[in-house]
C-alpha cells in the first residue's frame, strides 16, 4: 500500500511538472501583436509664387506707367513738370515707375531684373534698381549696361516685398533737333524679372 501511494505521488509530481513546463514553454511562444498597413506617408510641397503689384508674375501684362518730373539740370527731386502735358515725356524730363515685387510663396527667393536696350531717344539713359533715396545723375546709365541682370534681393523671405524702380532721364540739350520721337511711343526696352529659389 505504501509503494502504491509513493508511486501515485511520484506520478502526480511528474504530471504537475509536465503541465508547469508546458505552461512556461507555451507562454514563451505567445505574444501580443497589432498591425496597421495603411498609414499615409505624404507631405505638402511649399508654394512658389512671385507677384508684381499683386498679380502673379506669369500673368502680369500691365505696361509700366511713369510719373514724370522736371530734370532741373540733373536734379532729380520730384518736381512736377508744368511745361509738358500730363502723362507725356519730353527732353528736360525724368520719370520713374515703381513695381512692388512680393514673394507670395513659402520659400525664400532670389530676385533679379534686366532690361534690354530699346530704341531710346538721343541722350536718354535708364535706371533699374531698388534705391530708396533720391536718384542722382550717377545712377542713370546707358541702356546697354542693363543687358546683364541686376540683383534686387539676394534672399526675399515669404510674404516680404521689394520695390523695383525703373527710371529714365532725358536731359534737355541744345545740340540739335531730336524730332524722330515726337508724338511716338518711346521703347525703353523689355524688362525681364527672374525669381529663383534660394538654395
Amino acid at each position: 500500500m505504501t509503494k502504491k501511494n509513493s508511486f501515485l505521488k511520484v506520478a502526480g509530481l511528474m504530471m504537475g511538472a509536465t503541465m508547469l513546463m508546458t505552461c512556461i514553454i507555451g507562454g514563451s511562444l505567445a505574444n501580443y501583436q497589432t498591425k496597421k498597413d495603411d498609414i499615409v506617408a505624404k507631405a505638402t510641397a511649399a508654394k512658389w509664387e512671385i507677384q508684381l503689384n499683386d498679380t502673379e508674375l506669369s500673368k502680369f501684362s500691365t505696361p509700366l506707367a511713369f510719373d514724370v518730373y522736371e530734370n532741373n539740370g540733373g536734379s532729380y527731386a520730384e518736381t512736377a513738370d508744368d511745361e509738358v502735358k500730363t502723362g507725356m515725356i519730353a527732353p528736360g524730363t525724368w520719370g520713374v515707375a515703381e513695381i512692388t515685387v512680393k514673394n507670395a510663396g513659402e520659400v525664400d527667393a532670389k530676385i533679379s531684373a534686366a532690361i534690354a536696350e530699346g530704341e531710346l531717344p538721343t541722350g536718354m539713359k535708364i535706371y533699374i534698381g531698388t534705391k530708396a533715396e533720391a536718384l542722382t545723375a550717377d545712377d542713370f546709365k546707358e541702356a546697354t549696361a542693363f543687358e546683364s541682370a541686376v540683383d534686387l534681393a539676394a534672399s526675399l523671405d515669404p510674404e516680404a516685398t521689394v520695390t523695383l524702380k525703373v527710371a529714365y532721364d532725358w536731359p534737355f540739350g541744345t545740340d540739335g533737333a531730336d524730332n524722330d520721337n515726337a508724338g511716338q511711343e518711346v521703347n525703353f526696352g523689355n524688362l525681364a524679372l527672374t525669381a529663383t529659389q534660394v538654395d
